[in-house]
């Protein structure tokens, strides 16, 4: 209901033209109401110049309703009964085990939920049937790739450096919001960041209080877009031929080809940033481009993977080998060497890719250098 205003929300005139016409449209649907066996309406914000609810007052709101939380989701064990030969097809697919297909789609697509009381989580439906209709293709952003990622209120929002600034850092872990909050109305222009995220998809509820709810990024997805979103307002893009270059990475993996891939890495670094750009003050920053560049078909790209130990910077995987990827900077007071120190010592220290998939296992400890915007030095452990 709200698309048309969220698209001129700059144009106030035509705001207000396109205003008087909800108020007209939803007066005659309550004036003949009789008419109408169900009506179902939906929107991203609620706003408080369209006269839904105050004259089409006899709606039910279900937006935060415990009883209808998994209605636009598939639920985990929904995913067992009604997919789980697709799944099994696409570990097929890709030689993988079952159970580690199970977990990298609950890592890339699940975590969504629309109720404070919500008992489960629930999957993106269109993210998930994409996969499994085409498994070979890998565990793309599907979400992003199909304009859910980009409403036209977030990207026209974040067209100002302000805004793109407090997206960036909001955009990152976990925030709270009071509860009266999550239904309080909003001019189309100046909604709140954190609302307008997760009004958007960006964010999803966690219960937290009464009086507070938390507001966190629901999935891997859901993480890649906000890097990918940040890189697309501001035209980050590399060149086609680097593109092509990015695309044999899966190769280079298998070619336990270290030096190429570090080549890559550079590339991207240089097209994506100027010598300017903070990035640089940021390994995690500076890795989270590298991975939003990286090809999703032929390899299985992780962030923060997890052990008992620790969280590993970045991690390739295809069918036979993984490599385990630590980034150390280099600044001021931190020379390259005593920054490759560090990144060796975490890797052993933190037994980063100690694990028994079968995959031949490939650590490597990089350094960026701060002060010459690129990858100097590596060691293969």
């Amino acid at each position: 209901y709200d698309a048309p205003i969220t698209h001129h929300f700059s144009d106030p005139e035509e705001s207000k033209k396109i205003e008087a016409i909800h108020g007209s449209f939803f007066a005659a649907i309550k004036r003949f109401e009789g008419m109408f066996r169900f009506v179902f309406i939906t929107g991203i914000t609620r706003i408080s110049n369209v006269s839904l609810f105050s004259v089409f007052n006899t709606l039910q709101d279900i937006t935060l309703d415990d009883e209808y939380a998994t209605l636009t989701g598939i639920t985990e064990e929904e995913l067992h009964y009604y997919f789980d030969p697709y799944v099994r097809n696409a570990a097929k697919v890709l030689a993988m085990d079952v159970d580690n297909v199970y977990e990298k789609l609950k890592n890339s697509y699940d975590g969504f939920m629309f109720a404070l009381g919500a008992k489960q989580s629930v999957y993106n439906p269109w993210s998930l049937l994409s996969f499994l209709t085409k498994p070979s293709k890998g565990f793309q952003n599907y979400w992003y790739q199909s304009s859910g990622g980009t409403p036209t209120l977030l990207v026209n929002y974040l067209k100002t450096q302000k805004n793109l600034e407090l997206f960036s850092k909001i955009g990152k872990g976990e925030h709270v919001i009071e509860v009266s909050r999550l239904t309080a109305k909003s001019e189309a222009g100046q909604i709140p960041m954190d609302l307008l995220l997760l009004q958007t998809g960006y964010f999803t509820l966690r219960h937290g209080s009464s009086i507070y709810a938390k507001l966190v990024l629901p999935n891997d997805e859901v993480s890649d877009s906000v890097i990918a979103l940040l890189l697309d307002i501001q035209d980050l893009k590399v060149s086609f031929t680097t593109s092509l270059k990015i695309d044999e990475i899966p190769l280079l993996v298998d070619a336990e080809n270290i030096d190429a891939i570090v080549k890559i890495f550079n590339l991207i670094l240089t097209e994506c940033l100027s010598p300017k750009s903070r990035a640089f003050e940021d390994e995690n920053t500076l890795r989270d481009i590298i991975y939003s560049k990286l090809p999703d078909k032929d390899l299985i790209k992780s962030r923060e993977e997890p052990n008992a130990a620790g969280y590993s910077d970045l991690e390739l995987k295809t069918v036979k080998h993984r490599i385990v990827i630590e980034f150390k900077r280099s600044y001021r007071g931190i020379s390259e060497k005593r920054a490759l120190e560090q990144a060796v010592k975490q890797i052993k220290a933190r037994r980063y890719g100690n694990s028994a998939d079968g995959r031949k296992l490939i650590r490597v400890a990089m350094v960026i250098s701060s002060s010459k915007k690129a990858i100097t030095k590596w060691l293969v452990l």
